[in-house]
C-alpha cells in the first residue's frame, strides 16, 4: 500500500492528514491518521482557521476566561505571555523538535505538578541517572518509610518518555496517581504548591532509591567545644549512614544552626541537612511605618520602624516591632491613641494602616510575661488631665496590675511609670534671711534626689507610697465622652469590682493632676528615642530586590515566633529563642525557594516583587561558612518554576534550559515554546534551579537520548495513532481541563 503522508498545520492547531497526489492511502493508514487527528483535537483548544495561537491565549487571559480550572485577569498575565510571543511553539499535534521538548497535559489543576516535573526533567545529572538505568540497582522496595519504588519507577518511566518517546504531549496520569496514593495531600484535583511537590518528589525518590538497606540508629548531637569543622564532618557522616541516594548526592547541603535561649543564655549548635535553600523576600508590597513602643526598662518610648502591608493585621505589626527590638511579640499590648488619649485596645486580627498617623497612632506597651499558673494581670490604661480643663495631655500609659490591687498600689504603679519625667516642687523657705544661693543649693539637691528616685523606679525598684494628702494626682473613672468622672474609692479595699466593670480589653482610667506643669517635665515626657529600624525600613523600600539580599536576609539572626518556640534543655521550658542559620556545605544542584507566600495567624499574602538573580555565575562563596570546597561554588541557572496569580487561584509554568542543546524553553502544560534566558526573571519566579559549574557527571551521548526517525511516513502515522490511543484519547472523565 502506498504510504499516507501526514502534514501538520501548526497555524490552525490541528493535524491535516492528506494523501499526496498519485498515492493511494490504505485503510490502516487512514485509520491511523484519523486516530492521530482525534487525539490532537482532544488535547488542543478549538480554533478557527487563520487564528493566531498567541492572540487566542492572551485574549483568553484578558477576558478572564477559565484556564486549567481557574480564572485569571489580564493584569496578571498579558505582559508575561506577550513578552515571549510563543516563538516556535509546539502544540499537542506537532512532532517534537528535540528530546525533552515535550508538553504535559493538564489533568485538572495539575499545572503545579507539570511545572515541577519539567524543572526536574531538565536537571542533566538527574535525567542521565534515570535514562542510563542506574536507578534500578539502587531501588529499595523494602524501605519501611519508602513507597515500594512506586514513585521512582513512575518517575523513571515519565523521564524516559520525555526524552526517548515520540509524543509531543504526554499525560502524567500514572505519576499523579502514585503521588496521590502515597501523599493524600496531592490526591484529587485541587491546586497545590509546586515547592511542596518538589520537596515530596525529591524525598520520595530518595527513600525509594536509598542505598542503605538497614538504617542504623544515630543519635542527633549538639556541637561541643570550638572544633565545629570536626563536628560538622561527623554530623554529615552520620547523615550518610542513614541516607545515601542520588538525591543526597545532588541536592543535599548542610546548615549550621545556632539557637540561643533568651532567658538562661543556653546556646545550642547543630549541623542539619537541607534539600532546598528557602529565602525570604524583602516585601516591596509593604509600607514603611513607625510605631511607638514603651519598654519596661527604658525611660523614654522608642520609635520603631516596621515594614508591613498597608493595611496589615495588628499581630503582624507587633511581630515586626518585636523582631527589631528582640522582644517576644506576646509581651506587647497594642492600643489606639488619638489626641493623647487611649481610645481602645487593638486586637491582633484587626487591620491597621501604619501610614495613618495624621489623626491616630498605634502604641505598643510592654507588659511582664505571665508564667504558667500565674493569676492574669489587669491592664489599666491611664490618660492624663489637668485641673483647669478636662482635655487630655501628656503621654498615655498602660500599667499592668494584679486583679486585687488597691487604690494605693495602683497609684504607686502609675507614679513608678511616670518617675523618669517627674520633678518635685520644693517649698520656698519661710524665713527671709535665706539667701538666693542657699535656695539654689536646696533646689539642686532636691533635683538630684528626684533623678535618683526616677532611675531607681525604672530599675524596677518600688516607689515609696505617698501619704494621701501629698499625692500628685487623683485616679478617676472615665465617662463615655472621655472625660474624668467619679473618683476611685481611696481605701484599702481591692478595686476588683471597679476594674471588672471597666473591663473591655483594657480598664480605662484618668489621672487628674493637681498641678501637672509643676510636677512633670513635659519636654522630657514627649521625647522619644529613634531606633535604627526607622532608617533601615525606609532604605529597604528604595533599594532593589536581589537574590543576594534575599540570601543574606535568610542568614540573619531572628526571634522565633510564638507558634514555633524552642524547648530549652536548661530551662525545660518552651522559649521564643534567637536563631541563626549559616550555610556550611553546598549541594551540586541548588534549589532556591523564593518565599513569596507569607502566612501568619492573621493574614495571607503573596509578594509580587521582581527578584534580580544571576542567570550564570552565581557565586555562593560569600555565604559559605564551612570549609572551602574543592571546586569554586559557582552555579548556573537551568530551570525556574513560575507562579502567576494570587493565593485564591493561580497558574504554574516552567522555564528550563535543555541540558543537551542549551536552548531555553517555556513549558505551559501541553504547550512548549522557545524562549530567552532573560525571560526567567519576572515577578512570577518562584523556584530557582542552579547546577554547580563544571560538575562531573556521567553523560549520555546524544545518540542514546535522541529518538531515531521512523523508517517511513506510514510508520510515523501508525506510531502517532498508537501514542494517541494510549495517552491523548484516554477518557478524562470529570478532570478534563478547561482551555
Amino acid at each position: 500500500a502506498a504510504a499516507a503522508a501526514v502534514t501538520s498545520d501548526t497555524t490552525n492547531g490541528a493535524t491535516d492528514t492528506t494523501a499526496q497526489p498519485g498515492a493511494t492511502a490504505s485503510a490502516s493508514a487512514s485509520a491511523s491518521a484519523s486516530a492521530s487527528s482525534a487525539a490532537a483535537s482532544s488535547s488542543s483548544p478549538a480554533k478557527t482557521p487563520g487564528t493566531n495561537t498567541t492572540s487566542t491565549y492572551v485574549s483568553s487571559y484578558n477576558s478572564g476566561k477559565s484556564y486549567g480550572g481557574n480564572s485569571y485577569s489580564s493584569s496578571s498575565y498579558s505582559s508575561s505571555y506577550s513578552s515571549n510571543n510563543y516563538r516556535s511553539s509546539y502544540s499537542a499535534s506537532s512532532r517534537t523538535a528535540e528530546p525533552g521538548v515535550v508538553g504535559l497535559m493538564n489533568l485538572g489543576n495539575t499545572c503545579f505538578m507539570n511545572s515541577a516535573i519539567q524543572c526536574l526533567s531538565n536537571c542533566g545529572p538527574l535525567r542521565d541517572y534515570f535514562l542510563s538505568g542506574r536507578y534500578k540497582a539502587d531501588e529499595n522496595p523494602t524501605n519501611p518509610i519508602g513507597h515500594g519504588c512506586d514513585i521512582s519507577s513512575e518517575f523513571a518511566a515519565l523521564i524516559t518518555k520525555l526524552w526517548r518517546g515520540r509524543e509531543a504531549t504526554l499525560a502524567p496520569r500514572d505519576l499523579k496517581t502514585v503521588v496521590g496514593k502515597h501523599r493524600s495531600q496531592f490526591s484529587g484535583y485541587a491546586q497545590h504548591d509546586a515547592q511542596e511537590l518538589v520537596a515530596f518528589l525529591l524525598d520520595g525518590l530518595h527513600e525509594d532509591l536509598n542505598r542503605i538497606r538497614k538504617k542504623p540508629f544515630v543519635e542527633k548531637k549538639e556541637a561541643e567545644g570550638d572544633n565545629i569543622a570536626l563536628f560538622a564532618q561527623e554530623a554529615w557522616n552520620d547523615h550518610l549512614k542513614r541516607n545515601d541516594s542520588v538525591i543526597v548526592d545532588l541536592f543535599h547541603g548542610q546548615y549550621k544552626s545556632t539557637v540561643e535561649c533568651p532567658d538562661c543564655g543556653k546556646v545550642s549548635v547543630t549541623l542539619d541537612p537541607f534539600g532546598q535553600l528557602t529565602v525570604p523576600l524583602p516585601n516591596n508590597n509593604l509600607a514603611a511605618g513607625e510605631v511607638e513602643v514603651q519598654l519596661l526598662n527604658e525611660e523614654q518610648p522608642i520609635k520603631v520602624g516596621v515594614l508591613v502591608p498597608a493595611p496589615a493585621p495588628v499581630g503582624d505589626v507587633k511581630e515586626a516591632a518585636a523582631k527589631a527590638l528582640g522582644v517576644p511579640a506576646s509581651n506587647f499590648v497594642a492600643v489606639d491613641v488619638r489626641n493623647r488619649s487611649i481610645q481602645r485596645h487593638l486586637d491582633d486580627t484587626e487591620r491597621w494602616d501604619v501610614k495613618r498617623t495624621y489623626y491616630s497612632s498605634m502604641l505598643l506597651c510592654e507588659v511582664p510575661p505571665q508564667a504558667a499558673g500565674d493569676e492574669p494581670m489587669t491592664l489599666v490604661s491611664i490618660d492624663h488631665f489637668g485641673t483647669s480643663a478636662y482635655i487630655s495631655t501628656g503621654r498615655p500609659l498602660v500599667v499592668p496590675v494584679p486583679k486585687d490591687v488597691t487604690y494605693a498600689q495602683l497609684y504607686d504603679a502609675v507614679e513608678a511609670r511616670m518617675a523618669p519625667v517627674l520633678k518635685e516642687v520644693v517649698a520656698l523657705p519661710t524665713s527671709g534671711n535665706d539667701s538666693h544661693d542657699e535656695l539654689d543649693d536646696q533646689l539642686e539637691q532636691q533635683f538630684q534626689q528626684n533623678n535618683a528616685a526616677g532611675s531607681a523606679a525604672v530599675a524596677d525598684k518600688p516607689v515609696a507610697s505617698r501619704p494621701a494628702e501629698d499625692r500628685l494626682f487623683q485616679l478617676k473613672e472615665l465617662s463615655r465622652t472621655g472625660s474624668p468622672s467619679s473618683p476611685l474609692p481611696d481605701d484599702d479595699a481591692p478595686l476588683t469590682s471597679v476594674l471588672a466593670n471597666l473591663a473591655g480589653g483594657l480598664c480605662h482610667l484618668a489621672a487628674v493632676w493637681k498641678c501637672r506643669t509643676a510636677h512633670v517635665d513635659t519636654m522630657k515626657e514627649m521625647q522619644t528615642t529613634e531606633h535604627a529600624s526607622v532608617k533601615s525600613c525606609k532604605q529597604s523600600l528604595t533599594a532593589g530586590v536581589t537574590l543576594d539580599k534575599c540570601i543574606r536576609l535568610s542568614l540573619e539572626r531572628e526571634t522565633l515566633t510564638e507558634d514555633n518556640q524552642w524547648r530549652c534543655p536548661e530551662c525545660k521550658e518552651d522559649r521564643q529563642a534567637f536563631k541563626q542559620l549559616a550555610i556550611w556545605k553546598l549541594p551540586r544542584v541548588l534549589v532556591v525557594h523564593l518565599k513569596r507566600f507569607k502566612y501568619s495567624r492573621w493574614s495571607r499574602d503573596k509578594i509580587e516583587s521582581v527578584v534580580d538573580f544571576p542567570l550564570e555565575g552565581l557565586d555562593m562563596s560569600p555565604y559559605l561558612t564551612g570549609p572551602t570546597p574543592d571546586k569554586p561554588p559557582i552555579y548556573d541557572l537551568f530551570a525556574v518554576s513560575n507562579h502567576f496569580g494570587g493565593l485564591g487561584g493561580g497558574h504554574y509554568t516552567a522555564h528550563a534550559k535543555n541540558p543537551d542543546s542549551q536552548k531555553w524553553y517555556d513549558f505551559d502544560d501541553s504547550r512548549v515554546s522557545s524562549a530567552r534566558a532573560s525571560d526567567s526573571k519576572s515577578r512570577s519566579s518562584y523556584l530557582l534551579f542552579y547546577q554547580l559549574r563544571g560538575d562531573d557527571t556521567e553523560d549520555i551521548s546524544a545518540a542514546e537520548i535522541k529518538t531515531e526517525a521512523p523508517a517511513s511516513a506510514a510508520a510515523s502515522a501508525a506510531s502517532a495513532a498508537s501514542a494517541a490511543s494510549s495517552h491523548d484519547t484516554e477518557p478524562m472523565q470529570d478532570v478534563e481541563p478547561s482551555r
